[in-house]
């Protein structure tokens, strides 16, 4: 059975939380989910001389088969070198750089990285790309629709013969709870997939996969939705 580290973070001060569906959906499809929390890339390491982020990272990174980073906070704006703006809602700086030191760490080892909403939004950043902090303010739609997080809400259209356009067996119904998105595309990475009003939605690379909805919320009621975590699990 294949294991597949999980990146998580807080969803509140002090208390760190990760929706069921992500290591659901490695079960479901006979994984073994690994789970591992960013308050290992605080301060706190310095007082331990034998540990550090880059040894811990190359560490989780070879436990696994596979990394899914999953969705969260904000990304910090200073990670792609701008200022907040006030729509910028709660950052998490310390997940930030674990993040994106997993990310840097799964590509160095050649393993496969499925990245969901914030996911995709900090693989973008940690490849030099940049992010949206607001969508509306930016003249999107309204794409944070906590009220329907379990209800598909718009379309997405993908590119024909991606990879995820195969995947996901006519499915192009999503749901959508963002409200940062993709600005400037980092290079290594390709847009396969936007929504109606241009937002997009996926991407891929050489074992990348970036996705912007939360399939992990979706698939038990459709299981074209378990789509991104067979490619992660696939040889």
């Amino acid at each position: 059975m294949k294991r597949i580290g999980i990146t998580f973070g807080l969803a509140v001060d002090h208390k760190y939380s990760l929706h069921m569906g992500y290591p659901g959906a490695i079960l479901e499809l006979g994984g073994i989910p690994m789970m591992y929390v960013s308050v290992t890339a605080t301060p706190t390491l310095s007082h331990h001389s034998d540990l550090s982020l880059a040894s811990l990272v190359k560490e989780f990174v070879s436990e696994v088969d596979a990394l899914l980073v999953s969705g969260g906070w904000d990304v910090e704006p200073a990670q792609y070198g701008q200022a907040p703006q006030p729509e910028l809602e709660a950052t998490e700086p310390v997940r930030d750089f674990f993040e994106a030191a997993m990310i840097e760490e799964a590509r160095r080892q050649g393993k496969k990285v499925l990245a969901i909403c914030r996911g995709m939004q900090i693989l973008n950043v940690s490849m030099g790309g940049t992010l949206y902090q607001d969508l509306l303010a930016a003249g999107f739609d309204q794409h944070q629709r906590m009220d329907r997080e379990y209800e598909t809400c718009h379309s997405v259209i993908f590119e024909p013969g991606s990879e995820l356009a195969a995947l996901m067996e006519g499915a192009t119904e999503v749901n959508t709870i963002h409200h940062q998105g993709i600005d400037r595309l980092a290079d290594g990475l390709r847009v396969v997939a936007h929504s109606p009003d241009g937002v997009i939605e996926a991407v891929e690379g050489d074992g990348l996969l970036g996705i912007q909805w939360h399939p992990e919320r979706l698939y038990e009621a459709d299981p074209r939705h378990l789509a991104g975590f067979r490619w992660l699990m696939a040889d």
